[in-house]
């Protein structure tokens, strides 16, 4: 399932338009909170892109998140709750499986809520959030609207 997620991670990042560069540690982390309307993004896939460069990473549930080694100087940033819908959705098919014994797995993932964000905020390029990003640990609350 991690292969898959990874898969549509990279898939997400050299897919528009822009040939995604594996970068070296830059030294500087980007995190903070996400929240749309006041309320924490409990799913989510960050996307900070550079004019060289694009790094990512998974929200946590709580609405935290931690893209580390994100490219230095001015970034875009895009949040795209669409890219965690279908993780999300094949987590809980398999967690519903009922195996030879006909038991389902117990699992969290039918606990998990996904939370939609308006289309504008899933590209970084119309997004219209950026960040001037120095070395050592940047703090960037993102707050969306509706």
């Amino acid at each position: 399932m991690m292969r898959l997620l990874l898969l549509f991670c990279v898939v997400m990042a050299t897919g528009c338009g822009q040939v995604a560069h594996e970068i070296p540690d830059t030294g500087a982390t980007l995190e903070g909170s996400i929240t749309l309307n006041g309320n924490p993004i409990p799913l989510a896939l960050i996307i900070v892109r550079s004019q060289s460069a694009t790094s990512d990473s998974v929200v946590r549930e709580e609405g935290k998140y931690k893209v580390p080694s994100v490219p230095l100087g001015l970034v875009k940033i895009g949040v795209d709750t669409e890219a965690m819908r279908g993780e999300v959705i094949s987590r809980g098919m398999a967690s519903a499986y009922k195996g030879p014994d006909g038991k389902a797995a117990e699992s969290q993932v039918n606990k998990l809520k996904f939370v939609p964000v308006p289309t504008k905020y899933s590209d970084p390029d119309t997004s219209g959030l950026e960040f001037e990003v120095k070395k050592g640990v940047n703090i960037f609350d993102i707050v969306l609207t509706k």
